[in-house]
């Protein structure tokens, strides 16, 4: 076994590929993140900090004092999370990415890994985080989530969209998910006084004279029927 440290240290200058095989092989943190930061490595430092496990490492690299921040979260985003097959080290970049109160870059990543094919696509906890997140800090996104996603708890979901007084996305999610009755109430409880319920009970108003009218039509046909069948 070589002293990494020494190793990795002479390579630094000559090749630092292998200065960065040295650390990682040691487990020496900190030349490593200064190797790859000082020579833009920064897809090999991102799978570095996956096969650590370490949260806190991430808590270091990920501090906003640390100028490389973003380009090491971009190779993180891109990379490392979305090639990894492994929970736990995925649980725990994702873990670091809340303690570092980044929730735009979160939600950056939960994307990567729920809405394009990955082991992690139908993942109900990693859903519930993502709608959580993105209604707290970007409501614009709920929408296609609500429409997009199915692992998710509707209950949760919707309670904190009401909390948050986004009332239309827990009422699509009620309604999604077959529960008239608590979509009613959203609409009763919440809703009714704003312009809002007005476009809301507008469009339910319309499908219900839909169903009524088809549901006359039917009833017409039928009695038709019923007369011709007697007339015979």
């Amino acid at each position: 076994m070589y002293d990494t440290l020494t190793v990795g240290k002479y390579c630094e200058k000559r090749d630092p590929n292998l200065a960065y095989i040295a650390y990682r092989k040691g487990q020496n943190d900190l030349e490593l993140i200064e190797i790859t930061n000082d020579n833009a490595m920064f897809r090999a430092q991102a799978r570095y900090l996956l096969e650590r496990e370490d949260l806190e490492i991430w808590n270091y690299v990920l501090s906003s004092n640390n100028m490389h921040r973003r380009s090491l979260v971009d190779q993180v985003i891109a990379t490392a999370v979305p090639e990894s097959q492994d929970p736990e080290r995925v649980s725990i970049a994702v873990k670091a990415f809340i303690d570092a109160d980044m929730p735009t870059e979160l939600i950056e990543l939960l994307e990567k890994i729920i809405l394009e094919p990955s082991a992690f696509s139908d993942n109900a906890n990693l859903q519930n985080l993502l709608m959580l997140t993105a209604c707290k800090s970007d409501r614009a996104r709920v929408g296609n989530y609500i429409q997009n996603l199915s692992e998710y708890s509707p209950e949760d979901i919707a309670t904190q969209c009401i909390e948050v007084g986004m009332y239309e996305e827990a009422f699509e999610i009620y309604k999604k998910h077959n529960n008239h009755t608590a979509a009613t109430d959203v609409l009763v409880d919440h809703v009714s006084t704003t312009f809002l319920a007005r476009d809301i009970l507008r469009s339910a108003s319309a499908r219900t004279t839909a169903i009524e009218m088809h549901e006359a039509k039917q009833a017409t046909v039928v009695s038709g029927e019923s007369q011709h069948c007697s007339s015979q």
